[in-house]
């Protein structure tokens, strides 16, 4: 089976989707408050797709009264907390809902069930909807949506068959929404809003499973015209840096959602022990080696020009001129140990 394979624009940490889309257009109906703990909705992602937003229902073009958590958790065997976000009244409106951006894109896989969840309180001023729906109800239905895609109606892949909805999800004790509740409970208490718009999408391409990164890549410039060269593929935030592996061996499957990193230059830096090395991305030879730090370097960037080089190790950071060999500058304020950032790489703590 040929696998169906979606590039993104590669888009950095913060920038806020304005173009993602909601996935409920109204709440449902009914309304409480007199419960404790973390209360929403289970639904599967039918395509892999990213969320950019998340919110809660509010009153018809009215305002929370008061902020409260909304959590997006995977369903599958880690029960992983993904994404949350403190929606309440300064939290922009759209429709009946309060959405708020998250401060990076976060990827849901096709196939896997998730649950999204509000912290709630007895009393607490604003009502959550409770009623039952159709199951389904409010989300784009996957078999209309399989049959527009298969008569080439459907547009790009996220417009349609985004995920099903399947009901409630409750934690009377607070954390993961560990208990199932009735089948179309709950629908549109909370909502996300997922990226949308012609401006980050590049191509959908099929390939088959045992087709090389590098035929990927070939088949992108065709679309493109971007060299492979000039192509930074990544699945999640894991770059598919080999040429030579497989889609299959690389986990790039059928609805992956892949985004692609346009390089400013034919050049690559890569780095090892306690240097950094800038490659030719053409030939693989070695254009220099960048020295200087006192303990291991973890990761190498260019500037936007690709001028300069930034190499940070666990004591910190060093700024280094590709066009002046030899200079190089300690960055100011970055001593202290590097830490998993918000985003893809590292960020140097105070110290």
């Amino acid at each position: 089976m040929a696998s169906r394979v979606t590039i993104l624009r590669f888009s950095p940490p913060g920038v806020i989707d304005v173009d993602a889309t909601p996935f409920f257009e109204s709440p449902g109906k009914g309304a409480r408050n007199d419960w404790d703990g973390d209360i929403g909705i289970r639904f599967v992602a039918c395509v892999t797709f990213a969320v950019t937003h998340l919110g809660r229902a509010c009153a018809a073009g009215g305002r929370l009264r008061e902020a409260a958590a909304v959590q997006l958790w995977c369903a599958e065997t880690t029960r992983a907390l993904l994404a949350e976000a403190d929606v309440g009244p300064s939290s922009p409106v759209e429709e009946a809902f309060a959405f708020e951006p998250l401060a990076g894109r976060v990827e849901l896989q096709g196939g896997q069930e998730y649950r999204l969840s509000q912290r709630c309180r007895a009393g607490m001023p604003d009502l959550w909807p409770d009623a039952r729906a159709e199951v389904g109800a409010g989300w784009h239905d996957p078999v209309e949506a399989a049959a527009l895609a298969e008569a080439g109606q459907g547009g790009p892949p996220w417009a349609v068959a985004y995920a099903t909805f399947v009901g409630g999800a409750y934690n009377f004790d607070g954390g993961y929404p560990s208990f199932d509740d009735l089948s179309g409970r709950r629908v549109g208490m909370v909502n996300l809003k997922i990226l949308d718009g012609a401006r980050w999408w590049l191509a959908v391409l099929t390939l088959d499973p045992a087709a090389h990164i590098s035929e990927l890549k070939a088949a992108l410039e065709e679309v493109t015209g971007l060299p492979p060269a000039r192509q930074r593929l990544a699945l999640g935030h894991r770059a598919l840096l080999s040429a030579g592996e497989t889609l299959a061996a690389a986990g790039v499957g059928h609805g992956a959602l892949l985004t692609l990193e346009m390089l400013s230059g034919t050049q690559a830096v890569t780095c090892a022990g306690h240097t950094a090395r800038v490659w030719n991305a053409e030939d693989g030879s070695c254009v220099c080696t960048l020295e200087g730090h006192e303990d291991d370097v973890l990761v190498a960037e260019f500037s936007p020009d690709s001028t300069r080089v930034i190499t940070g190790g666990i004591r910190g950071r060093e700024r280094q001129n590709l066009e002046r060999r030899g200079e190089r500058r300690v960055l100011a304020g970055a001593r202290g140990p590097l830490r998993p950032g918000p985003g893809r790489g590292l960020q140097a703590a105070a110290g």
